[in-house]
């Protein structure tokens, strides 16, 4: 289950669409999401001013329900960012920790997920974070059941069996065009 999982997340992300390669439409690679991206302002260094621009390029109704995703070395990069633009000891951390077990971490004021599929502050020009209403701009198709069929035969001689499963899943961004995903891609 968890490797249908992390190969289903992976597709939601990064997906090259069912008629290329049988996988879901990926948020990173959406041309549309990527042709109004906002870019951070210099390579391998994300602002306060950058995520700022991702919540307010998206619209007031997605805003709303927003969150941010983004790499874990991202929020490590954000969690000492303080009000104040200073990572030294003056003014308050704007990644605030839950106080509510269950409950994500906020940045902005904004629930703050972490997804390490996503780029990292490396000079690549990868999307490093998404903010949005994802229920709103991402629609996943997922068919129920999964079929499991079993390989005696195949390993028999090393005395194993094996297991192949069968998930059908399905994504694509709902109306990119109306941005209720706004991508943060690196400064190349």
């Amino acid at each position: 289950a968890m490797a249908i999982a992390e190969k289903e997340n992976e597709a939601f992300l990064n997906g090259v669409g069912w008629d290329a390669g049988q996988q879901p439409d990926g948020i990173c690679v959406d041309p549309t999401l990527l042709g109004n991206a906002v870019t951070t302002v210099a390579a391998g260094a994300v602002t306060v001013e950058d995520c700022l621009d991702m919540v307010y390029a998206c619209p007031a109704k997605h805003r709303k329900y927003g969150s941010f995703v983004v790499h874990s070395f991202t929020e490590l990069v954000l969690r000492k960012l303080r009000a104040g633009a200073s990572t030294t000891t003056d003014g308050q951390f704007l990644w605030q920790p839950s106080i509510i077990d269950g409950r994500p971490a906020t940045f902005l004021g904004y629930p703050i997920y972490t997804d390490d599929q996503l780029g990292t502050l490396d000079g690549t020009g990868e999307v490093l974070a998404i903010f949005g209403d994802f229920q709103r701009g991402y629609r996943v198709i997922d068919r129920e059941g999964i079929g499991i069929q079993r390989l005696s035969e195949l390993y028999a001689e090393a005395g194993l069996v094996g297991f192949k499963v069968h998930a059908r899943v399905g994504g694509y961004p709902i109306k990119p065009s109306n941005k209720a995903l706004v991508l943060l891609t690196e400064h190349a």
